[in-house]
């Protein structure tokens, strides 16, 4: 990003602050400016930039913030006013990540009503750190991180595009912008998005498994195959980049090889997903020396045992079901997933598991 003469200055003093979730020395990002004007003023300024130097709790940021706040009010030269602007900004950032943690740990306790009261903390903590900074663009970042957590993917993507924008080489932007753009079915964007990525970074399983799902759904299953494959070799004990590839082996017609790495799936931490797959293909593959629905009633009785009568199940159950001639059966079994159905609430929104956090 090209900055103007008076945000410079600012940029370079605080654009490391956040290169680390591991809380280290302000010292080594911020300095206090020499202040033209009264000692007094000078002081202000050098103490709250004292704080920041220990400041690891919010309380601690909110206290940074009201001392900015105090110091804005008084006679300042233009150079002070931005860097105590920025001061603040800072802390406010800082605080909003902070409290986008403690989201996530309510979530993860069950308690979603309170990590959503949290998220929408964090949204105010990021709205006002931009208001002060418009170049601070973890801010950015984080809102664009809490958008997604509220589904509103449009924001979402425009924030994500700030930070890509401002920082084009803080490819975390570039990953999570990606994984907008592909839960918005804006595939060749994301395909772009993700090669930036892959280009800086050619160890990233996580973009070469998302450029992959992107060309999968765009039916291009040979360059999705390809992008899964080396996905794998980078991480060879993920055994969903195991299932990844058999799933475009599937779509390719390579009956055998999509077989084998369901089965390979299911090898050390068996993933359930693997044996659903596997035994509809097993039930319904169109070459029939490849038919074994009685070998794929064995494998999705095994998902069902792993994860219970989910709607994915119970499908592929009746699917195996009707294939080795058990109408009644199959028949019963589609009851059960009209019941689940009827009684399921809509899930939050999607955006893959793997949006990453500012660190990359």
């Amino acid at each position: 990003m090209k900055l103007n003469t008076t945000t410079t200055f600012l940029s370079m003093i605080l654009a490391g602050c956040w290169i680390s979730s591991n809380e280290r020395a302000t010292a080594q990002v911020l300095s206090p400016v020499e202040s033209a004007g009264e000692v007094s003023v000078k002081d202000q300024i050098a103490a709250v930039y004292a704080l920041t130097q220990s400041a690891k709790k919010a309380t601690e940021y909110s206290e940074i913030d009201r001392q900015c706040q105090s110091i804005l009010q008084l006679d300042l030269a233009d150079k002070e006013r931005e860097y105590v602007n920025s001061l603040a900004s800072w802390a406010l950032c800082r605080r909003g990540f902070s409290r986008f943690d403690l989201a996530d740990a309510f979530l993860a306790a069950g308690n979603r009503e309170q990590s959503q009261i949290v998220l929408a903390q964090a949204k105010t903590d990021f709205d006002q750190s931009t208001a002060r900074d418009a170049s601070r663009w973890r801010a950015y970042l984080g809102r664009g991180m809490v958008m997604v957590r509220d589904g509103n993917l449009e924001k979402a993507r425009e924030d994500f595009e700030h930070v890509t924008q401002q920082q084009p080489d803080h490819l975390a932007g570039w990953f999570n912008l990606a994984e907008v753009q592909s839960a918005m079915s804006d595939y060749p964007s994301a395909i772009e998005c993700y090669s930036k990525v892959i280009a800086a970074d050619p160890a990233d399983a996580q973009a070469y498994t998302g450029r992959g799902h992107c060309q999968f759904a765009s039916e291009d299953y040979q360059a999705a195959l390809t992008d899964y494959r080396l996905a794998r070799q980078l991480a060879p004990l993920n055994q969903v980049a195991k299932y990844n590839c058999g799933e475009a082996e599937q779509k390719l017609g390579n009956w055998q090889a999509a077989y084998d790495c369901y089965l390979q799936a299911t090898k050390v931490d068996p993933l359930p997903a693997a044996y659903r797959q596997a035994a509809g293909l097993l039930a319904s593959c169109p070459d029939p020396e490849f038919t074994r629905p009685a070998e794929g009633l064995e494998l999705i009785e095994k998902a069902i045992a792993m994860e219970g009568e989910t709607v994915e199940n119970l499908t592929t159950l009746a699917q195996v079901q009707e294939a080795n001639g058990d109408s009644d059966l199959a028949a019963t079994t589609r009851q059960k997933i009209a019941k689940r159905q009827a009684e399921a609430e809509p899930g939050p929104t999607r955006v893959a598991e793997e949006i990453r956090n500012e660190i990359k």
